[in-house]
């Protein structure tokens, strides 16, 4: 409530002095009230706490640099009467690891509940979640105020990328086999045909994939894990480590995700990896849909000091194809890995994208 006290004292002075003025006493009353009600306020607030929850309300996605509009409802369970409310939060991309502050204002009664609208853009792709770090509650002639934190309930909001023109350049221009001959020794996959594991069901299994007959003998659910194909099957590595520059992968998220595009449009089937809470996520993308799937997940995965690399061992060995997105090239010798890079260094197995290469050349070159 910047300069909002200044007002309060010039409205309280003003009818003091029309009322001396004027001499008239309803006047000088309602100035005494103010006071005196701003004063008890003062008091019930620093000996009683205010009770506050709130919960935000946000769309599940929007285009970059789109205004996003949602609202914090702020609900006062308590019997103190709030005042003048002012919100500070803090709008943070989890996949870049930057952050804007938001700022809201709202008027909380007893017992009551406000909506109070807020609005942030994102120019990156990601996922932002809203955080609130302190709400100040101000007195009716906001002259003090107290500081108080309430956590927020609120879901993240997916940033969608943009997609960008890929030529595969015969890279990986073949239909993939889901039923190759060959799998992988070290690793599940999505070919049920071919039983690489069986064990207790747990919460997300498919019904389909459940082993009834074993099940119905041992009384428990059995699933049953697939193999994965290693005939014609193609990794995409997101090398999701803490980045120099929000920019670089946010751009390399939204190539990723292009090329991951392109290959189900040419009927490839393909696996998506990356670091979540420092282990590996494996992601078999047969279809429009489990690109959708995953998408959400692969946008709001938080920056790691971990490289992904080191938590690999020898599974890159079980793909023909391998690519890797990464700001920065690994020091680690990878052979048979195909580097999309927004680092400059010299390397023949990578390709370096920036905005200026993909404005120049209208589509990226794999």
């Amino acid at each position: 409530m910047p300069k909002m006290w200044i007002f309060s004292l010039a409205a309280v002075l003003l009818l003091t002095v029309m009322g001396i003025y004027a001499e008239n006493g309803t006047l000088i009353a309602v100035a005494l009230f103010y006071v005196v009600f701003a004063v008890i306020q003062l008091i019930v607030c620093k000996l009683l706490p205010a009770r506050l929850e709130a919960k935000a309300v946000l769309p599940d996605a929007c285009s970059k640099s789109k205004t996003v509009e949602g609202k914090i409802i702020l609900t006062n369970n308590s019997k103190v009467y709030c005042g003048c409310v002012k919100i500070i939060a803090r709008c943070t991309n989890l996949l870049t690891n930057t952050s804007s502050p938001l700022v809201a204002t709202a008027f909380m009664g007893v017992k009551s509940e406000a909506e109070v609208p807020i609005k942030f853009n994102s120019r990156l792709c990601g996922a932002v979640k809203i955080n609130i770090e302190t709400i100040q509650l101000y007195d009716i002639l906001c002259l003090t105020r107290k500081a108080v934190y309430v956590p927020l309930e609120s879901s993240t909001v997916t940033v969608l990328p943009q997609l960008y023109d890929v030529s595969l350049d015969g890279f990986l221009t073949n239909s993939y086999d889901i039923n190759g001959s060959q799998y992988a020794e070290n690793m599940p996959g999505y070919d049920i045909s071919e039983i690489y594991n069986l064990r207790e069901y747990e919460k997300g299994d498919s019904p389909r994939n459940i082993h009834w007959k074993l099940s119905s003998k041992y009384n428990n659910l059995i699933v049953k894990e697939g193999s994965m194909p290693t005939e014609n099957c193609t990794l995409i590595i997101f090398n999701n480590t803490i980045s120099e520059n929000p920019d670089n992968i946010s751009l390399l998220a939204e190539v990723m995700v292009s090329l991951s595009q392109v290959l189900i449009e040419n009927g490839v089937v393909h696996t998506v990896a990356y670091l979540e809470n420092s282990q590996p996520v494996f992601n078999c993308i047969e279809n429009d849909l489990d690109l959708s799937a995953i998408l959400p997940k692969l946008l709001r995965c938080e920056r790691t000091e971990e490289d992904i690399f080191n938590c690999l061992d020898n599974i890159t060995n079980e793909y023909k194809s391998v690519l890797c997105f990464t700001e920065k090239l690994c020091t680690a010798e990878q052979t048979g890995i195909k580097f999309i890079t927004t680092d400059s260094s010299e390397n023949e197995n990578c390709v370096v994208i920036n905005k200026d290469i993909i404005d120049s050349l209208g589509c990226i070159e794999i």
